[in-house]
């Protein structure tokens, strides 16, 4: 990981509030997926492709943490 320039952040166990990084991403997941849903006028039942599809678009988002 040293080589990569990963930092390891260890967190207790079932303690979600510790690792703010994969909260925010799940806020952002679930607040898009029901958007994307909402407005393309979608019922529930499409709630896993939508989920599929903002995940695509976050993992190619630029980040602030990374650089270029």
């Amino acid at each position: 990981m040293a080589d990569q320039g990963i930092q390891p952040m260890p967190s207790t166990p079932y303690t979600p509030e510790q690792n703010p990084v994969a909260e925010r991403f799940n806020r952002s997941l679930m607040e898009g997926t029901r958007a994307l849903l909402e407005h393309a006028g979608l019922p529930l039942s499409f709630w896993v492709d939508a989920a599929m599809v903002m995940v695509f678009i976050l993992n190619r988002s630029p980040k602030r943490l990374l650089e270029n």
